[in-house]
């Protein structure tokens, strides 16, 4: 922001996502409207950042002669897949069997990423593939393979041994994976996926598991990937953001930038100007948040020197 100041009043707040896509690499840009000084100084610590798949947590910087207070940046990635495994994984999908599709996707993902970087570690839970059907089984899930950066194969072993037989505990499990990621730290980003053909079996309470889920700062509102099961956007709205795959193809597209969303850098830059579009007044301070669970990500002030 070099020759200009942070005014008290502003008219124009530009955010740039950069979405990091697997084997690609490519970038896709997403641009904020423009805000008037009284709505932007109101909303300042709640800046949020949409895009057609999740809404991230807003990780940004200011360069120039800002002078910041920011905590430590994230250094790892832990990625948690919730795979359904119940019976009804086992009817045919464009010729081959529900759960084959998203086993053989999934191990493509895990090692794809893992082969490009090492500060990203999967875990994989599942469901209903314990326990028959008939017994309904409503606390049919495990945590098959838990966090690692080097664990594509354990995963892949863990799906092609799995029987997908039983019902759909999804409440249930979401409490589970609460308890999947290790202790509290600001330099890890946590998010977890949920791939899934049905509707909670079991009555349970999807929204409370949402609260949990961002208690335990899993800090990636929640992706939820419906394998041909039409829109359920408001069935997991309290959940996290739903994304309908009705054929296998779409199945591989959502996963693919789901992933790349869960993995995804991003800058933002800030352009505080006065009503005569000038850099006239500065030490302003700014703090932002994290949209999904509030904790604080930056704070910081601009001056002249």
């Amino acid at each position: 922001m070099q020759g200009h100041s942070i005014a008290n009043s502003f008219n124009q707040l530009i955010s740039i996502v950069n979405v990091y896509l697997i084997r690609s690499f490519a970038f896709f840009p997403a641009i904020f409207s423009n805000n008037g000084r009284a709505s932007a100084l109101s909303h300042l610590s709640t800046v949020i950042i949409s895009t057609v798949i999740s809404t991230l947590f807003l990780f940004s910087f200011l360069s120039g002669n800002a002078q910041t207070r920011e905590p430590h940046k994230a250094e790892k990635t832990r990625i948690l897949f919730l795979l359904d495994a119940s019976g009804s994984m086992n009817a045919k999908w464009e010729g081959q069997k529900m759960f084959n599709v998203a086993r053989q996707l999934l191990t493509d993902i895990v090692d794809s990423v893992q082969i490009a970087t090492d500060n990203v570690e999967f875990g994989l839970r599942m469901y209903g593939h314990q326990s028959p059907r008939k017994e309904k089984d409503c606390r049919d899930t495990k945590l098959e393979v838990p966090f690692g950066s080097e664990n594509a194969e354990a995963i892949n072993r863990a799906m092609k041994n799995a029987d997908p037989q039983g019902w759909t505990p999804i409440a249930y499990s979401l409490f589970q994976a609460a308890k999947d990621f290790p202790g509290k730290s600001s330099r890890v980003k946590n998010a977890l996926i949920l791939i899934t053909d049905g509707l909670e079996t079991c009555d349970g309470d999807l929204c409370a598991a949402g609260r949990l889920l961002r208690k335990k700062r899993v800090t990636l509102k929640p992706f939820i990937i419906g394998m041909g099961l039409g829109d359920q956007e408001e069935y997991f709205d309290c959940v996290g953001q739903y994304y309908d795959a009705s054929k296998a193809e779409g199945f591989k597209k959502v996963s693919n930038l789901v992933v790349s969303q869960s993995l995804g850098n991003t800058t933002t830059q800030v352009n505080l100007l006065d009503k005569n579009n000038q850099p006239t007044i500065t030490n302003v301070p700014m703090t932002f948040y994290d949209a999904y669970s509030g904790q604080v990500l930056y704070n910081f002030i601009h001056t002249l020197d």
